[in-house]
């Protein structure tokens, strides 16, 4: 139902499993899926062959079932593919709309009034004071003329009826303008249950920051390229928690693995129990499923920007969950760092993972000694290059193009209070590493190099 109320407000993609989609692929695709949710039952080999003609990619896999993660799931766009998905049905409008009952009442000396109704919820929104007329008096067949054209809308006029006094003038705008609120006032978003809104919104109290207080923390994908210098710039380094046995120190947390399967959980587990008893404090959570892991060993919790915290509420929900910080969203501006409370912390330098992947890059594209050389790179068809980097169970994190930087930019981030601050290094070496600190601190200036900005 909601897909056919964006046709019809003109909708022309939709966005399915990652990537966007054509009216055609969702049409299709859904129309099987509904069929078979209706009918309570699995799809016939028919049916499996038209998604696969629909998917266009040269069938189906089972790898992820089977646990046969290799470069035999992956699907290939062949030229029959393509011709075979050129070939679907174009797309036409759907008809189908929701029926909904109008009420105008048009009154001398009074705001003129519509009322909407659909089933049991009901708007009513307010327009301009009629004027006495002149000439030509405002006809009840153009005000239900206007106040019918409800035209790419979701919605179909069931009926209407109207209260009109004699002798009064209004322009044919201001009767559009009335329906278009009506129907806005009416449209899935604006129907919230009042009951279901917090009574007070979550507000943390801020005191502006001073650069002193300025808080910074660190994730090294790679231990081995720590310089001396991240000891004394950063409160806290965290490292990869497969990692810690060989390079863990005094003072370091742990990330968590993006992923951990039921299967993994009990490896997990044994690593965090042992970097527990080395004396580690602080654990970089990737997901909501690892909060009852880590805190019930007693971890002081870091939710990273894997949580997509992007306001004042998630952080909130975060914090009641026992989370003591919050790396934010890196999609975020900077005013939008600036209005969020609670221990939320920004990401002002590094590159930031885009994508995991089951299968290993390296080992599919260079065999394992690319992949332990950590040189792997992904570059697309403008030239740009992602690097990737190992992960447990042979996954593979791909990372930005370019890392964000605000080195630079020490007054600005002060002048919307971000003191909280996180780095993610990567594919930095150590003299890199050292060198980015060296930026931030104002002694060495990074040059030329691409970055990427918080706005």
């Amino acid at each position: 139902t909601h897909v056919r109320e964006l046709c019809d407000m003109g909708v022309s993609s939709f966005k399915i499993e990652g990537r966007m989609k054509s009216p055609e692929y969702v049409r299709d695709v859904i129309r099987i899926w509904r069929r078979l949710l209706d009918e309570r039952r699995d799809a016939t080999r028919e049916e499996m062959d038209e998604l696969a003609k629909i998917f266009s990619r040269g069938g189906f896999t089972d790898g992820y079932y089977v646990k046969r993660i290799d470069r035999s799931m992956l699907g290939v766009r062949s030229e029959a593919d393509k011709k075979e998905s050129g070939g679907l049905v174009p797309f036409s409008k759907i008809e189908r709309k929701i029926p909904i009952s109008l009420f105008a009442s048009i009154r001398e000396g009074r705001p003129m009034k519509l009322s909407a109704k659909l089933c049991e919820r009901e708007v009513t929104v307010l327009g301009e004071i009629p004027q006495k007329a002149i000439n030509a008096p405002l006809s009840r067949e153009t005000v239900e003329r206007n106040l019918s054209k409800l035209g790419a809308t979701a919605y179909s006029l069931e009926h209407i009826e109207i209260e009109l006094d004699e002798g009064l003038m209004l322009p044919i705008s201001a009767l559009n303008a009335l329906r278009r609120a009506a129907v806005e006032a009416l449209s899935p978003e604006n129907n919230r249950n009042e009951s279901d809104i917090r009574s007070a919104p979550y507000e943390r109290p801020r005191k502006k920051r001073e650069r002193s207080n300025v808080s910074r923390t660190a994730l090294f994908f790679d231990p081995a390229t720590i310089p001396a210098e991240a000891e004394d710039f950063f409160e806290r380094i965290y490292i990869p928690l497969e990692e810690y046995e060989k390079y863990g120190r005094a003072g370091y947390g742990v990330m968590l693995p993006e992923i951990v399967y039921d299967s993994e959980r009990a490896e997990v587990e044994k690593m965090l129990l042992c970097a527990k008893e080395a004396g580690v404090t602080d654990a970089l959570v990737q997901n909501l499923g690892q909060v009852d892991l880590v805190r019930g060993m007693g971890f002081r919790m870091c939710a990273d920007f894997r949580l997509n915290a992007c306001n004042n509420v998630s952080v909130a929900e975060l914090e009641a969950l026992g989370f003591a910080e919050t790396v934010l969203s890196p999609e975020l501006s900077l005013p939008q760092h600036r209005d969020i409370g609670g221990a939320s912390r920004a990401i002002v330098y590094g590159r930031i993972p885009l994508m995991i992947t089951e299968k290993c890059v390296g080992r599919e594209t260079g065999g394992c000694d690319v992949c332990n050389s950590k040189k792997a790179v992904l570059t697309d068809r403008r030239g740009v290059e992602f690097p990737v980097r190992r992960r447990p169970e042979h996954r593979s994190v791909i990372f930005n193009s370019l890392p964000i930087y605000m080195g630079d930019r020490a007054e600005l981030l002060a002048s919307y209070g971000i003191a909280m601050q996180h780095f993610i290094f990567s594919t930095e070496s150590k003299e890199e590493a050292a060198r980015v600190i060296r930026c931030f601190i104002g002694k060495e200036s990074l040059g030329a190099k691409d970055v990427r900005r918080l706005k």
